[in-house]
């Protein structure tokens, strides 16, 4: 009403410039983030831009792995053709040319070959997948993991996900919140940065007479994986200490029980045998001594 009858559904307003609300706010802070320029021609500069990601899967949980059977991950950029790494446990993995926008494809198999995971799809079966959407990882976790669990989906639930509205930021930050609390659920333990972080040694810039600048900027990554394996570890203490309290339902006994349990079935056996002898003995011996006086019962009787 105070802009008067000229502001229509619609319509542009005269002498107004229109914006989506919080897009270049966002597209800037996800530049600063990742390095890759400031505010000034951030979304020109979003289109042309690169990241170099490394990555590394420590560790694999709750895989329900057969015999012979080892875990090894694939990451790939789901924007690039032919840009797959497959590599074991704990391998670090380089993905070059990502673009800020773009989502990395993370996927954990069972093998039990390497070389025929490594060349074909036929020789691997799929355990669990992962969506990394770039955008969110700036936003909501400084643009790095560090030492993280991370729950899996089933392979393909993502696409159903998002075929009902859920997106890949929405699916990702479940799993970085389900990731501490979901003991056995496949997860795995993640570390995601830019690969300019890696020093000359190739390791992380999380030294502790690191610099102030540095230390806000890569210490997020490190608190959070502290806090969530404080979780971790009281969530296995109290575990520990219900199942030591009340063993869990359909547990069998402890062999030391069942060796007191057939001694002491034996130990009556025996009693109950000595009472059956000692009260035959009895009775025979007064039957044949009342037969041979010629009173009582007969020894026929």
């Amino acid at each position: 009403p105070l802009l008067g009858s000229r502001c229509l559904p619609g319509k542009p307003v005269p002498g107004l410039r229109h914006r989506p609300r919080n897009t270049l706010a966002s597209m800037a802070a996800l530049l600063q983030l990742f390095g890759a320029g400031g505010r000034e021609g951030c979304c020109h500069e979003a289109r042309k831009s690169a990241l170099d990601i490394s990555l590394v899967c420590h560790e694999a949980r709750s895989l329900n792995l057969s015999a012979g059977e080892q875990a090894f991950f694939s990451v790939k950029d789901v924007r690039r053709l032919g840009s797959e790494q497959f590599l074991p446990l704990g391998a670090p993995c380089h993905l070059r040319g990502a673009e800020p926008e773009s989502t990395l494809l993370l996927h954990v198999w069972a093998v039990r070959q390497e070389a025929s995971g490594r060349s074909t799809g036929e020789g691997r079966r799929a355990c669990g997948e992962l969506r990394i959407p770039l955008a969110s990882l700036a936003l909501h976790c400084s643009g790095m993991l560090f030492q993280t669990w991370v729950s899996l989906d089933c392979p393909g639930l993502n696409d159903s996900m998002t075929s009902v509205g859920m997106g890949d930021t929405y699916a990702f930050e479940q799993h970085l919140g389900m990731g501490a609390q979901e003991r056995f659920q496949p997860r795995i333990c993640l570390t995601l940065f830019q690969t300019s972080d890696l020093g000359p040694g190739g390791k992380l810039l999380l030294a502790p007479d690191a610099p102030s600048d540095l230390r806000s900027a890569r210490w997020g990554a490190l608190l959070r994986s502290q806090h969530q394996h404080a979780v971790l570890s009281a969530a296995l203490v109290l575990a520990e200490r219900d199942a030591a309290a009340a063993p869990s339902v359909g547990e069998g006994p402890r062999a030391e029980d069942l060796h007191a349990q057939v001694d002491a079935q034996a130990r009556d056996i025996e009693r109950l045998r000595a009472q059956l002898r000692a009260g035959a003995s009895n009775h025979y011996g007064g039957c044949c001594g009342s037969s041979s006086g010629g009173e009582g019962l007969p020894v026929r009787q």
